[in-house]
């Protein structure tokens, strides 16, 4: 009938223009929507890049450490319990892990190979230091080995990582 109908209306959710912006501030309050941070405080809030469906690009000339700015972000992540992941496209695994490792021990000359051969307790030791963290970070690189990937392969390796539930999909 004419009044039940009127009724129902009442009482439906009724959705303005607007209404998908009080959504937003509802699940920023409730945490369901936040920025994952940088591991600079300033960078997180001055450039709010890594809210939700953003997509942020890191510009640079080769050689500016562009990949070891985001190993560096990779481990800070993995450590704030943020699901984040990276595409390397160049180099193996372990390029990317000796990189890391270095960050980790404060050490650039365990990415010089001479150095190491030189000093093997020390490269040893580092590498002891840190396994458990290495071990968790390669979980989350995948490497091509400097094997050449289509876009459409790319493509479909950030949507799976997107469906497994990644916050942070980079691709370096």
């Amino acid at each position: 009938t004419p009044r039940e109908a009127a009724k129902a209306l009442g009482k439906a959710n009724h959705r303005s223009g607007s209404s998908g912006l009080l959504q937003q501030i509802e699940d920023t309050i409730a945490g369901r929507r936040e920025c994952v941070p940088w591991p600079w405080s300033g960078l997180t809030r001055f450039s709010r890049a890594l809210m939700p469906s953003a997509v942020t690009l890191v510009c640079g000339d080769p050689g500016d450490g562009k990949s070891l700015l985001m190993l560096q972000c990779l481990v800070f992540w993995l450590k704030m319990g943020v699901r984040a992941c990276i595409y390397e496209l160049e180099d193996d695994l372990q390029y990317h892990l000796e990189r890391v490792l270095a960050q980790l021990d404060e050490n650039s000359d365990l990415t010089d190979s001479e150095w190491v051969k030189a000093n093997p307790e020390k490269a040893r030791s580092a590498y002891n230091r840190h396994q458990a963290v290495l071990d968790e970070v390669a979980q989350h690189i995948t490497a091509s080995g400097c094997k050449e990937i289509s876009l459409d392969e790319l493509a479909a390796w950030v949507d799976t990582q997107a469906k497994a539930g990644y916050r942070v999909i980079v691709v370096d």
